[in-house]
């Protein structure tokens, strides 16, 4: 089953932080083909909420969100988030590059 969720209304730390609370119980998990899909929302995140810029803190809460809903674990989550932060001017920032 797959679900797609509308997270537009989320435009705070505070607002992710409860929405961590209330789905604590919930499980993503990730789809190999669905990778593309991933990397955009990782993407999406880390540009809406200005990742580079905010204190380590929210930065914390930013990472277990992203890692929380794309079903990676944290070690991967934050490998993402670095090559997105060191392509960010490339096409496509997280495309796997052999």
């Amino acid at each position: 089953m797959v679900i797609d969720m509308n997270e537009s209304k989320l435009c705070t730390i505070e607002q992710i932080e409860q929405f961590l609370a209330a789905i604590a119980d919930v499980i993503f998990t990730a789809q190999a083909e669905c990778d593309i899909e991933r990397y955009a929302h990782i993407g999406r995140v880390i540009k809406r909420f200005d990742y580079q810029h905010r204190n380590k803190y929210e930065r914390c809460v930013l990472l277990r969100y992203l890692q929380h809903t794309s079903g990676d674990s944290r070690a991967q989550t934050t490998r993402l988030v670095k090559q997105w932060h060191t392509n960010r001017l490339a096409n496509v920032p997280l495309v796997k590059r052999y």
